[in-house]
C-alpha cells in the first residue's frame, strides 16, 4: 500500500527497530511507520465475510479490503481497491461478466475492473437490492431444506409441504452437491448430511475450530470453505 496513508486503528501489537520504525500488527494487517507516518502495509485476509467462485479464483471482501485466490498453496492477493472505496467497509462481492461487484455496508454496488494486483472502477456505485439471507437447497423427491444465514438449525420440507426442523446448529452456509447430499458451514466446522428421502441424517465432519460463511463445489469433487479467521481452504469429503 502506498507510503503515509494509515491502516484501520486497531493494531493488536507493535514492536520498535533498531532504526527507529515501529512494526505493527492487527486484524487490517501488518505494517510499519516512522514517527506518525506510515511507510508502507498491507491488509491480510482476515475477517472475511463474503465470496464468490468463478470457477478459476475465489473472491473475498472483508471490512478491510478485496481479496483474489486461486486455489492451491501460496496467500491470497490483496487487490487495491480506487480511493472512492477508502474507508467504505465491504460487505458482499460476485462476479458479473468480466466485472467484480463489491457492495459496502451502506448498501452501495460498485463495479470493479481488476487487472493484476489493482481494481479500477468500471462506472458510477449505485445502489443494490437488500441481501437476501434465505437459504434454500433442492432434495430428491420434491423436497427441499430452507434455513437462514446466521440462524440456527435447518427445515427439512417435503413435497406435501410438512416441515420438520433439523438440528444442525448455527448455519452460515448451505452447498447442495445433488439431490442426496448437502454440505453445511457451521460456526466451527463443515458437515456432511445425506437425504435418504425421509430424513436428513449427519454423514462426515470436518471440525475447522471456527466459523466458515461460503462453500464452493469444484469440478474435481472438492470443496472450497472462506471463513473469517481461517481464511481459505480446500477440503475433501471423499471417504
Amino acid at each position: 500500500m502506498a507510503a503515509g496513508v494509515a491502516p484501520p486503528e486497531g493494531s493488536a501489537w507493535a514492536a520498535r527497530l533498531a532504526d527507529g520504525r515501529e512494526v505493527l500488527l492487527g486484524p487490517w494487517g501488518r505494517g510499519t511507520r516512522r514517527g506518525e507516518r506510515f511507510l508502507d502495509w498491507r491488509a491480510v485476509a482476515g475477517g472475511v465475510v463474503d465470496a464468490a467462485w468463478d470457477g478459476a479464483h475465489v473472491w473475498a471482501v472483508s471490512p478491510h479490503g478485496l481479496w483474489r485466490w486461486r486455489p492451491g498453496p501460496g496467500e491470497a492477493l490483496p487487490i487495491t481497491l480506487p480511493a472512492e472505496l477508502a474507508g467504505r467497509p465491504l460487505v458482499t462481492v460476485f462476479r458479473d461478466g468480466a466485472l467484480v461487484w463489491v457492495r459496502d455496508a451502506a448498501g452501495q454496488g460498485w463495479p470493479l475492473d481488476v487487472r493484476g494486483p489493482r481494481a479500477a472502477l468500471a462506472g458510477p456505485p449505485g445502489p443494490l437490492p437488500p441481501i437476501d439471507e434465505t437459504l434454500r437447497a433442492p432434495l430428491a423427491d420434491g423436497a427441499r431444506v430452507d434455513g437462514t444465514r446466521g440462524g440456527a438449525d435447518l427445515v427439512l420440507v417435503d413435497a406435501d409441504g410438512a416441515r420438520r426442523r433439523v438440528a444442525v446448529g448455527a448455519v452460515n452456509a448451505l452447498l447442495p452437491l445433488d439431490a442426496w447430499t448437502l454440505v453445511v458451514g457451521t460456526d466451527d466446522a463443515v458437515e456432511v448430511w445425506r437425504f435418504d428421502g425421509e430424513r436428513l441424517a449427519p454423514a462426515r465432519r470436518l471440525a475447522l475450530g471456527s466459523p466458515t460463511v461460503r462453500l464452493f463445489a469444484r469440478d474435481d469433487g472438492q470443496l472450497l470453505a472462506v471463513g473469517p479467521e481461517y481464511g481459505f481452504a480446500v477440503l475433501s469429503i471423499r471417504r
